[in-house]
């Protein structure tokens, strides 16, 4: 709702152009970004930064939860891996190659960086790449 509620504020309210709006999303956020992608097809670009795995999959491989019946207690799977799988949206996932999340295949044609921290200059560079190739002229 609040990816939503963005939306709506930078195109109605200060009239952007939807072509202009890049989506990025960190951990689990990149599950939201997906979504809103999905939502918003004339989304030019996708920005993932270390995304999650489902959370139903990093659930069922904890012993504490062994025993509940955890698939009937999540309703918000976030699947990133569904999702993009109807996302035409260009995707530029990041990784942080000094104790990131762990990367898992996201079975989607994407651009793929590596970076040591966001304070890294190749993580700037990977950004400014991709955004020019998919936001230039506008």
């Amino acid at each position: 709702q609040d990816a939503e509620a963005a939306w709506k504020y930078l195109t109605d309210t200060r009239h952007l152009s939807p072509s202009t709006i890049a989506l990025d999303g960190v951990g689990l956020g990149a599950a939201i970004a997906a979504e809103t992608a999905r939502r918003h097809p004339q989304t030019p670009a996708l920005i993932m930064e270390n995304p999650s795995p489902p959370v139903l999959d990093l659930l069922k491989f904890d012993s504490h939860t062994r025993l509940l019946p955890i698939r009937l207690l999540f309703h918000d799977r976030f699947d990133i891996r569904k999702t993009l799988a109807n996302v035409a949206t260009p995707k530029l996932v990041i990784y942080s190659a000094n104790g990131g999340a762990e990367r898992y295949d996201l079975s989607v044609p994407h651009e793929t960086a590596t970076v040591t921290g966001y304070s890294d200059e190749g993580y700037a560079t990977s950004l400014k790449n991709f955004l020019s190739k998919y936001l230039s002229g506008r």
